[in-house]
């Protein structure tokens, strides 16, 4: 049929409607020109119009859509439209934008594309050829500028100018500035068409030139080949040039250029690609590389683009492996294969498609068929002898055990002769693959289960193994099964089986839990006989299983037991006996034992072995790391003597006796030398008797057993912690121990105290030892000097004098021990540093409470006694104090218990003691002692001399002011400064001894009642004890009901403290619940601190009462209490209401002694 009866063309993207002979076409193409739906108004089933409309629609085997899309004409309106799509146009189709102009001026039948422009007749059509999606965006107004660029009249335009180049002579001129093109004019019979470029724009038109005539070229490299050739062997195209196509080039870059944008541009001439594509830079190129570029090769070879489905060839070779030969038409005609391209000589490139094997030849190992015939079963079913078959044969399993178990596969079949076993499929000549129906079990023949794997294969596969005839045998030919465990080097395991008389000529293999019997097949031992798990083969223990072994393993083991060595076993009791001791000196020399249920071992054995975890002993197995041998492994070498005997002190006969429940002996001489030394230990019996010459005091009775008891520590070269309760005495026994010690040698000893009790300690040893020389080193002056029996000096210097650390010391005494409970305290530390034959810490506060701070000054005073803390916590702190173990209690108890001596005073006093007064000194701190000197030295010199050169009466007020002033300097600077909130931030030592003093009272359990003639001080303690939330009572002059606060003190057992002016509180009431006073300050006349302390030393009073009177060293309070002692009976005579009316029982040369004594 003519092609020229075709009559219109209407067509969107790949779909078309064509006009032949007044009937209409409709196409759908792909890219790749296949049809992909058709339809003719002809409704003829033999349509010749749908042919025609194919023909016509392909150009150079590419669809009519693809040529358009990549025409001069689409690009340049695609431009067009891009620039003026917004710009409303002018006479005729003229756009402008700035000097750009976009025109279309139609010459003749303008109705023609006046039509086009304004109807846009093929809308419906493009609409159509759309994506559902893109439908939904247009519908939206959201549809992209491509979308509405193929919907606008530009794209029409350019379609009917792609139609007219075909049939229409046409011009187009490019015109230039710069020698750039900037614009360009298409003059058709119909129409003119010009549109001004803008700059980036020409850069899309370049690759169209080669599509229309114009004043501008496109050279393309590939009219520039002459010739392909195709080396199949080498996979390779020859490529040969055009000569003339070279020579072109060459000429044409001798001419003015320039590279623009990958293009080499020859002005006013045209263009041509700078980068050469690799089939024009070489003459050899790889195949697959050039079938990239269709279009060049179809022009020398047949390319077939419509694919062809792929065939193969099947047979089998000599090894029974099996190819499969790739081929389209006929058998072994494929001369190469490119993939996707099948190339066949004289015949060109096919495009091939459902390829499997993406392969010329595959070939399929013997050992894969199996898994290939499953993966492709419905392939082969396809195929020509070599169909796939379902359950035509039976497959059976057997075995046989020699050293590895070996399984067999046999088939069952008896039609076929010519077959080839698979695996999993059978191959019967052209017949095709029949499935092999497998035994009934998992197993597969050809398996191999080596000797090792064979239970737990065995014990995996039961229900499998069933299925496998005589696999199994059932009768149970065990007589005994059970262990031996032997000790030679190294701790041996043995199963061990007896088997029953009949099948003892049998040749039996043993793999537990199972028993091979030769022709009976594998016997599974039964549950309740079988041996534990990793103990059915012969097992050695190795060294670091042994914890295991011993604290688990052999208990689970013990029903299996046929015999084990005697030092393996454990023992149901080991006990300590003693079987010898003799005194020494001072220290003892013992034989010692450890008997058992099994056998008894002599303690040096032990610690000859010490170093290991376990000895295997005649009595039993020993675990070393048990806390009861740790004071084997703690003895040191020379303690270790000759015929299993070891010499020990005191200190670790007593620890050993608190740890061990030992066996005396109860006959002998033995038995009468132990009784002696253990009375001599209960009485505190030593050679030398404790001598009291040197001490000039008189002890109560339980002073003096305190003291009996430090010098039986002292004598054995023991140390201690004397803990009675707060007042009674612990300061005099320390003394009396210090007495004796120096009675009987000339030593040197360190008392170290609290700063806040320096002066009072200084008091006490000057009065109470006489004898002895005594050296305070202590404040901003001090000075370490050799002349001294004892050294007395505070915590604070110790923590950083190391010169006291350099000094040997007799004995070193630690009052309040407690402050260096903290062992991270550089206090702690520096007292372990201090070298003393004997320590002693004195505290009335309990030290058992906090069981680790117990150990902390354990670890000062007897620094060997307790183990390392982390030994200490897991053997004691953890379970005493989160477990509340009675038995651990019990046993620290016992272990501390001559190390420590702690009283009550219910304990001990029986009756009303006489209250024991104490005078305790404080220091002025910095801030302090400038505010008293500002305050004394300003008015010194002037009272000085009035009362020194006139002898007129003197001014009792003036000196009453200054000195009350004074005092209240020593009671706290707020009392001057009036800053009563802010007291915390203002020094006092005084205040810091306060403190101190009620903190001891109170970790003793003991009431305390506190006096103050000044209101502002009694406040400042009232917001102290609020701040701490300890409960109190209070009376001053101020208090409406006084009865309320003492019932509160006296019956509320939480209320501890009660603060009282001295006036208010001083006679009338009775407070005898409490056994601590504290006179913060001094009142002139004794008598009225007398009468205030018998508030609570009274009738009623069942405790001893320690009364502690504060004062302020180098000031005038200080002398001031020199003089009342002095004048004692004066002011005790008569008791005035105020304290100016005491002063004036001081004379003129009192108060001048005083104010003389106020220096810097």
């Amino acid at each position: 049929m003519n092609l020229k009866k075709v009559n219109e063309i209407l067509f969107s993207r790949g779909t078309y409607e064509v006009e032949i002979d007044h009937f209409w076409t409709f196409l759908k193409l792909s890219d790749n020109a296949e049809i992909l739906d058709f339809f003719c108004t002809c409704e003829k089933k033999r349509c010749i119009h749908i042919k025609t409309a194919y023909k016509y629609l392909i150009r150079e085997k590419k669809p009519l859509h693809i040529i358009f899309e990549n025409s001069f004409f689409n690009i340049l309106f695609q431009i067009a439209y891009n620039r003026y799509k917004n710009i409303k146009k002018e006479d005729s189709y003229l756009f402008k934008r700035g000097k750009k102009i976009f025109l279309i001026k139609p010459l003749k039948n303008k109705k023609k594309f006046f039509d086009i422009i304004e109807d846009n007749k093929e809308k419906n059509l493009k609409i159509s050829s759309f994506s559902f999606e893109e439908i939904q965006a247009y519908k939206e107004n959201r549809a992209s500028d491509k979308i509405l660029y193929e919907l606008s009249f530009f794209q029409d335009i350019a379609k009917e100018l792609f139609f007219l180049k075909e049939t229409n002579n046409y011009k187009i001129n490019f015109f230039f500035q710069n020698n750039f093109p900037n614009s360009v004019e298409i003059v058709f019979e119909d129409i003119i068409i010009k549109l001004d470029f803008f700059d980036e724009d020409f850069e899309k038109i370049i690759p169209t030139l080669n599509t229309i005539k114009s004043n501008l070229f496109l050279l393309d490299y590939e009219e520039g080949i002459e010739n392909i050739e195709y080396l199949k062997d080498k996979r390779l195209f020859k490529i040969s040039k055009k000569k003339e196509f070279l020579e072109k080039i060459d000429n044409l870059k001798k001419e003015n250029y320039k590279i623009f944008n990958g293009w080499i541009y020859f002005f006013k001439k045209g263009f041509l690609k700078k980068e050469q594509p690799i089939f024009f830079k070489k003459d050899i190129v790889e195949a697959d590389i050039l079938l990239n570029y269709p279009s060049l090769l179809q022009r020398f070879f047949t390319i077939n683009y419509s694919p062809k489905k792929a065939k193969y060839n099947l047979f089998f070779d000599k090894n029974n492996n099996l190819h499969l030969s790739l081929y389209i038409f006929e058998k072994e005609e494929i001369s190469d294969y490119l993939i996707p391209w099948i190339y066949i000589e004289n015949k060109g490139f096919f495009l091939v498609e459902e390829d499997l094997f993406l392969k010329k030849e595959k070939i399929v190992l013997k050992k894969d068929i199996s898994d290939f015939v499953d993966q492709y079963k419905f392939f082969l079913q396809n195929t020509k002898n070599f169909k796939t078959h379902f359950g035509a044969f039976q497959e059976e399993i057997t075995y046989k055990f020699e050293e590895d178990l070996f399984f067999f596969s046999k088939i069952q079949n008896k039609h076929f002769k010519e077959m080839v076993d698979f695996g999993r499929w059978i191959y019967v000549d052209k017949k095709g693959f029949f499935e092999k129906k497998k035994a009934p079990t998992k197993i597969k023949g050809g398996m191999v289960v080596r000797r090792k794997n064979i239970s737990n294969f065995i014990s995996s596969n039961k229900e499998e193994l069933f299925q496998i005839k005589n696999f199994f045998f059932t009768n149970n030919p065990i007589k005994r099964i059970g262990i031996i465990i032997d000790l030679n080097n190294a701790i041996t395991i043995t199963p061990k089986i007896e088997i029953k008389e009949e099948y003892q000529n049998k040749k039996i293999i043993f793999i537990y839990p199972f028993l091979y019997i030769e022709k009976k097949g594998f016997f599974e031992i039964p549950n309740n006989c079988r041996l534990p798990k990793d103990y059915e083969q012969k097992k050695e223990i190795a060294e670091s299983n042994l914890d295991y072994f011993f604290n688990y393993e052999i208990d689970r083991l013990k029903p299996f037991i046929i015999s084990i060595d005697q030092r393996l076993q454990k023992y149901k009791f080991l006990n300590l006996k003693l079987n010898s001791i003799k005194k020494e000196g001072k220290k003892y020399i013992l034989s010692f034992e450890y008997i058992s249920d099994i056998g008894k071992i002599n303690i040096v054995d032990i610690y000859k072995n010490k170093d290991k975890k376990y000895f295997f002993s005649k009595a039993g197995c020993l675990d070393l790391t048990n806390e009861r041998f740790e004071w084997i492994k703690n003895l040191d070498k020379q303690e270790i003597m000759e015929r299993k005997k070891i010499k020990i002190g005191l200190l670790k006969w007593i620890k050993l006796s608190a740890m061990e429940d030992i066996i005396y002996p109860k006959i002998g001489r033995y038995k009468k030398e132990l009784e002696k030394i253990l009375k001599s230990l209960k009485t505190f019996e030593v050679k030398q008797s404790l001598d009291l010459s040197y001490l000039n005091a008189i002890l109560r009775e339980y002073q003096k057993k305190g003291a009996l008891w430090l010098w039986f520590l002292y004598s054995f070269g023991l140390s201690g912690i004397l803990c009675d309760e707060m007042g009674l005495g612990k300061t005099h026994q320390a003394m009396a121990l210090l007495a004796s010690s120096h009675k009987y040698k000339k030593n040197r000893y360190l008392v170290v105290c609290p700063t806040s009790v320096i002066y009072h300690w200084e008091d006490l040893l000057k009065r109470y030892l006489k004898e002895l020389k005594i050296s305070v080193y202590h404040g901003i002056l001090r000075s370490l000097k050799d002349d001294f029996d004892i050294l007395l000096t505070s915590y604070g210097l110790t923590r950083i004098d190391e010169e006291i650390a350099e000094i040997d010391f007799e004995m070193a005494i630690f009052d309040e021990i407690q402050i260096a409970k903290n062992k991270n305290s550089q206090v702690h530390q520096s007292l372990k540093k201090i070298k003393a034959k004997m320590k002693l810490g004195l505290t009335g506060t309990p030290i058992e409470n906090r069981l680790i701070e117990l150990k902390n000054l354990f670890d000062i005073i007897l620094p060997s006694f307790f183990p390392e803390e982390k030994f200490f916590k897991n053997f004691f702190v953890i379970p005493i104090e989160k477990e509340h173990d009675k038995n651990k209690r019990k046993l620290l108890s016992k272990l501390i218990k001559p190390f420590i001596l702690r009283r009550k005073k219910d304990d001990v006093l029986l009756d009303l003691p006489e209250k024991v007064e104490s005078i305790y000194y404080a220091d002025l701190l910095y801030e302090q002692k400038e505010l008293y000197f500002e305050i004394a030295l300003k008015k010194k010199a002037e009272i000085l001399k009035e009362l020194e050169y006139n002898q007129k009466s003197i001014n009792y007020i003036h000196i009453f002011s200054l000195l009350s002033k004074l005092k209240q300097v020593c009671d706290h600077p707020v009392l001057i400064n009036k800053d009563i909130k802010n007291y915390q931030n203002y020094n006092s030592g005084k205040w810091e001894l306060f403190k101190e003093l009620l903190n001891e009272a109170r970790e003793s359990n003991q009431k305390v009642v506190v006096f103050s003639q000044y209101l502002i001080m009694l406040n400042i303690m009232k917001d102290y004890l609020e701040k701490k939330q300890i409960q109190f009572g209070m009376i001053t002059g101020a208090t409406k009901n006084r009865y309320a606060e003492i019932k509160k003190f006296t019956e509320d057992p939480k209320c501890e403290v009660f603060l009282a002016s001295l006036l208010a509180a001083g006679l009338g009431i009775d407070l005898s619940v409490a056994s601590v006073v504290i006179h913060y300050d001094r009142w002139w006349n004794p008598a009225k601190e007398n009468q205030a302390t018998d508030r609570v030393h009274r009738i009623g009073q069942s405790k001893n009462v320690q009364v502690f009177k504060l004062i302020t060293k180098n000031t005038i309070e200080e002398r001031i209490h020199q003089i009342i002692e002095n004048k004692k009976y004066l002011f005790e005579k008569t008791i005035e209401k105020e304290d100016i009316y005491e002063i004036k029982k001081l004379s003129r040369e009192d108060i001048i002694s005083i104010f003389k004594e106020i220096k810097r």
